[in-house]
């Protein structure tokens, strides 16, 4: 029986068959972790459940089909009325949002390079200060 906490969760690690298996008990007491353990290897061991399979991830083109896509077009509507700054997903639409996210990333990380640079002359400047 191995169990470990991981934050306020403690967490059961064994091999069965060869097969690792490693599982959060979303529990922050480890006398309940330990039985949750206990119970899961039992039922290995009984045949009663096989290794649980991991979900799958989907790629970013399917959430971007299945998910985004849908959404963006259900609420399209609503942010050009409410806000007026509808993209719309007809032609061009993707692409120009995908414009604008670029425009201001690049707007952005220019601000945060120009912050660098003058807080590095800055430290430059009271170094050789001190050192005059």
């Amino acid at each position: 029986m191995s169990i470990y906490k991981r934050g306020d969760v403690y967490w059961y690690k064994f091999q069965f068959n060869g097969t690792l298996v490693r599982e959060s008990t979303r529990q922050g007491n480890d006398k309940v972790a330990r039985q949750m353990e206990a119970a899961h290897r039992t039922s290995l061991a009984k045949g009663e459940v096989g290794i649980r399979d991991k979900k799958t991830v989907p790629t970013l083109k399917e959430f971007c089909d299945r998910r985004f896509e849908p959404w963006a077009r259900a609420t399209s509507s609503a942010l050009a009325s409410t806000t007026g700054f509808g993209f719309g997903l007809g032609s061009g639409g993707l692409e120009a949002m995908n414009r604008w996210r670029t425009r201001n990333l690049m707007r952005s990380l220019t601000r945060s390079w120009r912050d660098s640079l003058q807080l590095t002359n800055a430290a430059t400047e009271s170094r050789q200060v001190q050192t005059r």
